[in-house]
């Protein structure tokens, strides 16, 4: 097992780098493409079998995956877990309030703070979504060992954090450029 990890891995560096020589890219260039790529890939089958059928977007399940997993959260702090726009967030609420999925709660500690949650429908919706999402997993992730899945995942959490930094370096810039 560990010869044909190693050769798949050995094998693995070669196309990388034949692709950079090919197409004259750095690594980190390389990896970002790839990167790009497989976003747009892991979401067309998201939309097709978990979006579609339950006439949702995929802005729409990040809402879902983010109240079913945390509970009450305002669009905010939604927002920031899913890497979305306030905006694109407000219309996601407002089109899952429409359905009866989530409700709007008062902050008993800061009458200001309106946060949503998932009704009683929206629970039933976010429980029947979740085995489409597990059984998309399975065939994803599902020929990757459970070392190369851990792999996987501390490697994204990093990109995340990276992101992350990027995102609020960005912020900071733009902060400036407007208080001048």
């Amino acid at each position: 097992m560990a010869k044909s990890t190693n050769r798949s891995s050995q094998s693995a560096i070669e196309r990388l780098d034949a692709t950079q020589r090919l197409h004259e890219m750095s690594p980190t260039q390389s990896l970002q493409i790839q990167f790009l790529k497989l976003a747009t890939m892991v979401t067309r089958p998201m939309r097709e079998f978990v979006a579609i059928p339950n006439n949702l977007t995929i802005d729409h399940i990040k809402l879902l995956l983010c109240l079913g997993d945390r509970g009450a959260l305002t669009g905010r702090e939604i927002a920031d877990l899913v890497a979305l726009s306030t905006m694109s967030i407000s219309r996601a609420i407002a089109y899952l309030e429409e359905l009866g999925w989530v409700e709007r709660q008062v902050d008993p500690s800061d009458k200001r703070r309106r946060p949503v949650a998932l009704s009683a429908k929206g629970l039933e919706g976010h429980a029947s979504i979740m085995p489409m999402i597990g059984q998309l997993a399975d065939l994803i992730f599902g020929n990757f060992s459970r070392l190369e899945q851990v792999a996987l995942y501390e490697a994204m959490v990093r990109i995340e954090q990276r992101l992350t930094m990027i995102g609020s370096a960005s912020d900071d810039a733009e902060e400036d450029r407007k208080s001048e």
